[in-house]
């Protein structure tokens, strides 16, 4: 998304860095490894070098994205692939706290048919609690044993500790001193490790 803004705020060399960059680091964090993770990515290079006019490369990015999509198939025709609608659910989340319950519905998508994936469940917590405090709705017990859940399966995860904490005092409990324990630990953490987001 920080790329179409710097496009919009005419700064294409920078959009360009910064989705080539978006694409080396999921590489890496996949250890080389090409998946349907890239097809957002190389869609993003493919519209950006469309609108500079260098529709070869373009193409070039469209062809990578067709050999993924061809690769790694979605697993039902009526949905996106898994990977996608992750993608999306973040977009929507750094969109706005009113998107986030479509975002936790794309990440139950996503969920339903991959269901391995933690860092999408814990993402999905954190949409619903953002969700339910966006629309001003009553916290439900059912919430809080999901944001436990993703904990569990998820400790290191200090954005996620965050929000638990919050829907814990919004319910009502005394968390003081666990708050200030998370706080410590956020301070010794570098600043991208404990972003709920991607």
């Amino acid at each position: 998304m920080w790329g179409f803004v710097l496009y919009k705020l005419d700064s294409s060399e920078e959009a360009l860095q910064f989705f080539k960059t978006a694409t080396e680091t999921l590489k890496r964090l996949r250890e080389g490894d090409e998946g349907p993770w890239l097809v957002v990515n190389y869609g993003n290079l493919a519209w950006l070098h469309h609108l500079l006019g260098e529709e070869a490369t373009s193409q070039d990015y469209l062809s990578k994205v067709g050999a993924l999509k061809s690769r790694f198939p979605s697993p039902s025709q009526d949905e996106l692939h898994p990977e996608i609608y992750a993608e999306k659910a973040w977009t929507l989340m750094k969109l706005g706290k009113k998107n986030t319950e479509l975002a936790a519905d794309y990440f139950q998508r996503a969920l339903n048919m991959q269901p391995d994936m933690v860092q999408w469940q814990s993402s999905r917590v954190i949409a619903l609690a953002s969700a339910a405090k966006y629309w001003d709705t009553d916290l439900s017990d059912e919430l809080l044993q999901e944001i436990r859940t993703a904990r569990e399966q998820d400790p290191e995860n200090l954005y996620l500790a965050a929000v638990e904490l919050t829907v814990r005092k919004r319910m009502g409990e005394s968390v003081e001193d666990e708050v200030k324990a998370l706080g410590q630990r956020i301070l010794l953490q570098p600043v991208s490790s404990y972003s709920g987001l991607k």
